[in-house]
């Protein structure tokens, strides 16, 4: 645990302190890491808000099997008990910028992602808006937007929020009609939403992670739509 020390913060909190929590099947991306070191660096040495010296501190948890919902609640009990402001939720296979984090405390929200494309051509974007539609990042997006859902592939969300919903929080759900499974992600927007706190995306960080996969998905990689098409069929 690392941490300064003196003074006021952000939307009444008494002190600034971030549970980074990752859950992991055991193999990290090595863009992760460097990423994540970077960005402690910077959020402990950068003043936000303008605060030279405002109090604050980080602890990182990482919880590594198969069972991500579990993972997800046991990070934020201890984050709880430790007695931190935000969650800071990255995956494993997140690549950032060293200012992510200090640009989202700067919003001063409640819950706070970045949009980014998922590893599945043709790299929709997770974030989907109030009317279920699909949330888009761009050059020129700017600012924040708020949404239904997104992933937790880069979340900050306030200990406040955690605390006003009980476990379980991630468990995924089952739709028998279409046989399909929700992510962990899901079921949980839906019951911030029921307890009253918006969720915006975060779109100038949105321009700063990228996922992860075979190649960098970045907010500005296109797929082909005809790579999501069985190897049969393209033929």
């Amino acid at each position: 645990e690392s941490g300064n020390k003196v003074g006021p913060t952000t939307r009444g909190i008494e002190m600034i302190k971030v549970a980074v929590c990752t859950p992991t099947a055991g193999i990290v991306h090595a863009s992760y890491t460097m990423s994540l070191v970077r960005m402690v660096l910077h959020y402990l040495q950068t003043p936000i808000l303008g605060l030279e010296n405002e109090e604050r501190g980080i602890i990182t948890q990482m919880q590594v099997g198969a069972n991500i919902s579990s993972n997800r609640d046991n990070m934020v009990e201890q984050a709880i008990k430790q007695e931190c402001s935000h969650v800071l939720f990255i995956d494993d296979d997140m690549g950032f910028e060293p200012n992510c984090l200090s640009l989202m405390l700067a919003r001063q929200m409640p819950v706070l992602l970045a949009n980014y494309r998922r590893k599945i051509p043709p790299g929709l974007f997770t974030a989907v808006t109030k009317d279920r539609k699909e949330l888009l990042t761009t050059v020129d997006s700017t600012s924040l937007e708020e949404c239904w859902y997104g992933g937790f592939g880069f979340c900050l969300i306030e200990i406040a929020v955690l605390k006003a919903i009980s476990k379980p929080r991630f468990l995924m759900e089952y739709y028998p009609d279409s046989n399909t499974y929700t992510t962990e992600d899901f079921p949980f927007f839906n019951k911030v939403h029921a307890e009253g706190f918006p969720v915006y995306v975060d779109q100038e960080v949105s321009k700063r992670v990228c996922h992860n996969g075979t190649f960098i998905y970045s907010f500005d990689q296109v797929l082909d739509p005809k790579w999501s098409k069985p190897y049969q069929e393209r033929k």
